[in-house]
């Protein structure tokens, strides 16, 4: 439970460092969120604080896996084959460089995952951990 309880925190990370870099969005952000979490059945109570240190991906339930793609999919950052949509990102001029190079590093690490679920929670994953190594 404690490695579900930190995706949470992760996917919640996630969706500030959306909102971070497209600040003019947050409310959208907002909504997206509540609409995933309602979709994949997940609590407000889930949402705990972020603890990378001991976070297991082996052990995430798909629930949390499948809300990363929920998120990235209906901000508009998947392209139809369900992958990162690096020139949807180019275009905004809202999204930072600094989190346009993190998004460039994180898809080619990982657009050979076929499943769409765990290809967003790993880019998710990846895009969190290179950002805590820049903080």
């Amino acid at each position: 439970m404690r490695c579900a309880i930190t995706l949470m925190g992760i996917a919640i990370a996630l969706l500030l460092f959306i909102a971070m870099a497209k600040a003019g969005d947050h409310e959208e952000a907002m909504r997206v969120s509540e609409q995933c979490m309602e979709r994949h059945n997940i609590a407000e109570d889930d949402i705990p604080k972020m603890h990378m240190d001991d976070f297991d991906a082996s052990e995430v339930d798909e629930k949390f896996k499948c809300f990363a793609h929920c998120m990235l999919e209906e901000m508009g950052y998947l392209d139809e084959a369900q992958k990162l949509n690096l020139a949807k990102l180019e275009e905004d001029e809202d999204f930072k460089d600094e989190y346009l190079d993190i998004a460039v590093k994180c898809k080619a690490e990982h657009d050979f995952i076929e499943d769409p679920c765990e290809y967003s929670f790993k880019i998710m994953s990846c895009a969190m951990e290179i950002k805590k190594t820049k903080e």
